[in-house]
């Protein structure tokens, strides 16, 4: 039997994978360089004031790098793994586009390149904050490949608690497990939706394996404290 030939997209997500991290660094400094960059000038255009000078471009361009860079790496976006982030990198996302923001607008008003400081720093810091978490989360959905809901095993989760909850959560992020439902003992959480999965009491366990071709139970175990 031939295997299936590897698609574009595929071999360049098993070759970016496949890189050791300095040079995975490196890919996402390179990609920021340009990203700050046009989201410095692109605030510029939509004030209708962007530079027809080059020699302006490329102050304003080596400005928002020069600062923009460092600031993300302090605040740790080159060393979190793009195919795990999760609410962080939002978080320092949003510290290095505002504190770029206000650094970067401060040094061109001072040398006389911003003429409405407080617009144009307003724009760079959302044009930021989209570049820099909207790109490392298209890369997660990128290097991320999951298999289709056809493809991966339907699973009843026992329990609708907490555990429950976090379980689900996981399983919905996985590649191999499809929760489909959730049976529980307590009466009053029937016909009630945990994580978008609704529960059901235990004696409909034979409808629901029956219905979404179930494979198996699992338990959801609270945690001790």
């Amino acid at each position: 039997m031939k295997s299936p030939i590897e698609s574009p997209s595929g071999r360049l997500r098993r070759y970016l994978i496949a890189l050791p991290r300095p040079a995975k660094q490196a890919v996402s400094i390179v990609a920021d360089v340009l990203g700050l960059s046009v989201c410095a000038l692109m605030a510029f255009w939509l004030l209708g004031e962007l530079p027809s000078d080059l020699g302006d471009v490329a102050i304003i361009s080596i400005a928002a790098v020069l600062i923009g860079i460092p600031l993300a790496a302090i605040h740790g976006l080159y060393q979190s793994i793009v195919r795990y982030i999760g609410l962080d990198v939002f978080v320092a996302g949003s510290l290095t586009a505002v504190v770029s923001s206000v650094t970067t607008t401060i040094l061109l008003y001072a040398i006389g390149m911003v003429q409405a400081p407080v617009r144009w720093g307003i724009i760079f810091a959302s044009l930021a904050l989209i570049y820099l978490c909207g790109s490392r989360l298209f890369g997660r959905v990128f290097l991320v490949r999951r298999k289709s809901r056809r493809e991966r095993e339907s699973v009843i989760i026992y329990g609708a608690g907490e555990a429950a909850a976090s379980l689900a959560n996981g399983l919905f992020s996985s590649s191999d497990f499809l929760p489909v439902a959730m049976i529980d003992d307590d009466i009053s959480l029937y016909g009630k939706t945990v994580q978008g999965l609704k529960v059901h009491p235990p004696s409909a366990i034979g409808k629901l394996i029956a219905r979404t071709e179930a494979t198996r139970v699992l338990l959801a175990i609270p945690s001790e404290t």
